[in-house]
């Protein structure tokens, strides 16, 4: 795949207590960065 064909990837390093905000934060996330084009 070319650079700009590539998905984005994101990692999120938490502690198991912070689990339920992680998880929501990540769906936040995807949600914008599937909206949002990026160029290199």
């Amino acid at each position: 795949m070319t650079a700009d064909k590539r998905p984005l990837k994101v990692f999120l390093c938490h502690a198991h207590a912070d689990r339920d905000p992680v998880r929501a934060l990540y769906t936040h996330l995807t949600n914008v960065m599937s909206q949002v084009r990026f160029y290199p």
